[in-house]
């Protein structure tokens, strides 16, 4: 008959015999520190209010912003319209089963343009959504992304379903 586990040996027993739980830092690698975005929100002269822009300039390729996120359990249809204009089709960026994300930091203020000048990609295992330049971005440039190219890209063909789906007229 096994022995009753101890304050020290309790854990997950396996064939007959406790198996000592193991550290945190043993099971899980300690996260490195996300770097703070160059960039800044100011007024947009394009007409489309409030925009992020470049504090100094992006390299083609160059990580713009990591944005954590925050991963939404409700489909998209049943999220308030407000909330519907700022999410993340996190399903089809990560490949996350929950549906949508709101990202923090500037990730849902960008504004949209078609070209953009950024891509959006999931990087799933830290949650985040990483920004990062399509093309070289000139210092004071406002930033954008293309809220109609399904999978982050800065271009797309679809026309604008985006909008026409939230019922809003795109300011070009």
């Amino acid at each position: 008959m096994p022995k009753k586990p101890t304050r020290s040996t309790r854990g997950k027993r396996t064939k007959g015999r406790t198996a000592k739980k193991r550290r945190p830092t043993e099971t899980a690698p300690v996260a490195e520190p996300i770097p703070a975005p160059e960039i800044y929100l100011a007024q947009s002269d394009t007409g489309k209010g409030r925009g992020v822009f470049a504090a100094r300039a992006f390299r083609a390729g160059e990580v713009v912003e990591y944005c954590p996120v925050i991963l939404l359990s409700r489909p998209y249809s049943k999220l308030s319209r407000p909330l519907q204009t700022v999410v993340f089709d996190w399903k089809t960026l990560g490949g996350h089963r929950r549906a949508c994300a709101v990202a923090l930091g500037y990730g849902s203020i960008y504004n949209h343009a078609d070209p953009a000048n950024m891509t959006a990609a999931a990087w799933t295992s830290r949650r985040c959504l990483v920004f990062s330049a399509a093309r070289d971005i000139k210092k004071g440039e406002e930033l954008t992304i293309n809220y109609n190219a399904r999978g982050g890209g800065h271009t797309t063909d679809a026309g604008n379903w985006w909008f026409r789906r939230l019922n809003i007229e795109p300011i070009e």
